[in-house]
Order: C-alpha cells, then sequence, then structure tokens
C-alpha cells in the first residue's frame, strides 16, 4: 500500500539526529545535557491519520474504539469484526472473535454469504478494522457498496458496516483487549511496517 505508507510517512516526526535520544527534538538552544521538547506519543500522531483516514473515505461511516468497547460489553453476539490485515499480521494480535478477510478482496457477494450476514435472524452489524483503518476503510467501502446494490438491497435486512476510528494502533494505545493466536491476552500488535511503527507506543509494538 505505497499511497498509506507514504502519507503516513508525512505525519511521523524525522529520525532522531545522531546522540539525540529518540522522543526528544533537536534545538540549537540546547547544549547536550538538556533533552528538548518530548516528540508526539503514538495517540497523538493519530489525530491527523484519522482525519487522513475519514478524508480518504468520507462515505464510509466510523465507530469509535469507545463505543465499540462498550457494543461488545453489552452484546458481543450483534457484532461482527472483520480483521482486514495480513495473516501475518492477524497471528501476532486481533480483535477476539475476529474473523480475517484478504482486504484485496473484490467479491463482496462471497463475502456476505461466507460470513452469514444473509441470514434474517442475525441482525448483525459489521465492524471492519486493520492498523490505522486505511485498508479497513477500503473494504468498509466495498462491502456498503454492494449492500446498496441491487444485489444487497434484496438482502433481509442488510447490516450497517463501520471502520474502526484509528484501527487497532488507537485501540491498543488505550490499553484495550487483544489476543493472539492462540486467544490469549497480548499487548503487543504488528505495526505493519517500520514506517508506521511510531504510531503505536513503543511497549505495544511486535518486532517485525
Amino acid at each position: 500500500m505505497v499511497v498509506g505508507t507514504a502519507a503516513i510517512a508525512a505525519f511521523l516526526p524525522p529520525p532522531p539526529a545522531r546522540g539525540q535520544t529518540l522522543g526528544a527534538a533537536a534545538s540549537p538552544n540546547l547544549d547536550r545535557r538538556q533533552r528538548g521538547p518530548a516528540a508526539p506519543s503514538g495517540t497523538g500522531r493519530m489525530e491527523p491519520v484519522i482525519w487522513w483516514v475519514r478524508k480518504s473515505f468520507q462515505s464510509v461511516q466510523v465507530v469509535s474504539s469507545a463505543a465499540l468497547e462498550q457494543r461488545l460489553a453489552q452484546n458481543r453476539d450483534q457484532m461482527l469484526l472483520l480483521d482486514t490485515r495480513s495473516a501475518a499480521e492477524y497471528e501476532v494480535s486481533h480483535l477476539e472473535g475476529a474473523v480475517r478477510i484478504d482486504p484485496e478482496t473484490t467479491d463482496m457477494e462471497h463475502v456476505v454469504k461466507e460470513l452469514g450476514l444473509t441470514d434474517c435472524a442475525g441482525g448483525r452489524d459489521v465492524v471492519c478494522y486493520c492498523t490505522v483503518g486505511y485498508r479497513s476503510s477500503g473494504v468498509a467501502q466495498k462491502l456498503g457498496e454492494f449492500l446498496a446494490s441491487e444485489a444487497g438491497q434484496g438482502l433481509c435486512g442488510p447490516p450497517k458496516v463501520y471502520n474502526l476510528e484509528g484501527g487497532l494502533v488507537k485501540w491498543a494505545n488505550e490499553r484495550k483487549a487483544i489476543v493472539d493466536s492462540q486467544n490469549q491476552p497480548t499487548s503487543l500488535v504488528h505495526p505493519y511496517s517500520a514506517v508506521w511503527a511510531p504510531l503505536l507506543e513503543p511497549e505495544f509494538r511486535a518486532r517485525i
């Protein structure tokens, strides 16, 4: 995803100069014993990224991490979580109960049938997520367009489709629950690439 990587890079601070501590900004008015102002945390860096994703996919509805956490606690069975990352990313960690689908898939009719979204008794809302929300917004947009098409309109009570705002990065930075490939609690998240890694708080970055 070249476009996404380039756009993310524009939001991140430059790498530290030789002798400079990561997270400290260089300043000609400070000697080596003085630290510059701290660089934005992963949480702080997410704000422009969230704006960029929403600007790129304006037709996609979003759900906040807080709202999703509350809905999962109240009635998890009414939510279908779609992880739109690679298998390697999913293996490191994911939201409990999430189903992984290929972010490049275009056959939404097949996806709808495979996920049981044609079941009138289901009545589940769909929440897509990825690292920061770009790939999942693409899937949510394609799924939403299919559901709005003639084929989708024929479904019994088509679900609402949302994108998780800020993706798994924001979710993890807020210390919300995720699980590993053994369905055990973990705090690590695959950062997608070294360029995107600074969006995660250091303690949550899995080695890649």
